[in-house]
């Protein structure tokens, strides 16, 4: 499996099962990276970088390729330290990728400016999200 940085049109095809998924918000926004197997894109993810620092999101595999590292290898291919949200359910996934929760009041402002835009931060509409550190 290779990872590189792409090009949103080079995950075309594969954005709106990301969007479908409830991701890919703001697509334009950041650094995609891909995972490919083959020519085939296993997985992407997104970076961005604001006021110094960085925050993943939008970690999607295609269904085929799930539960085979796709998501490990794109957590650590963006390399630390990077922050994260995500849901209640999702806490466990990401501390064994060696994330941990982190105190919301030391969640960045920058970070906490984008996704408040988003209106995914401190909660989405229907239910809270945690900030992860992968230090």
């Amino acid at each position: 499996m290779e990872i590189d940085a792409v090009a949103r049109a080079d995950i075309e095809s594969v954005l709106s099962q990301v969007q479908a998924d409830e991701m890919g918000i703001d697509p334009d926004v950041g650094q995609w990276i891909a995972a490919r197997d083959g020519a085939q894109i296993a997985g992407v993810a997104r970076i961005t970088e604001i006021g110094g620092v960085r925050t993943i999101d939008d970690i999607w595999v295609s269904p085929e390729m799930r539960r085979r590292g796709v998501a490990s290898a794109l957590i650590a291919h963006a390399g630390a330290p990077i922050w994260l949200i995500c849901d209640k359910e999702m806490i466990d996934f990401y501390e064994g990728r060696g994330f941990r929760l982190a105190d919301p009041r030391d969640f960045p402002d920058s970070l906490a400016g984008l996704y408040g835009a988003r209106g995914e931060w401190p909660r989405a509409s229907n239910h809270k999200h945690f900030a992860m550190l992968l230090a």
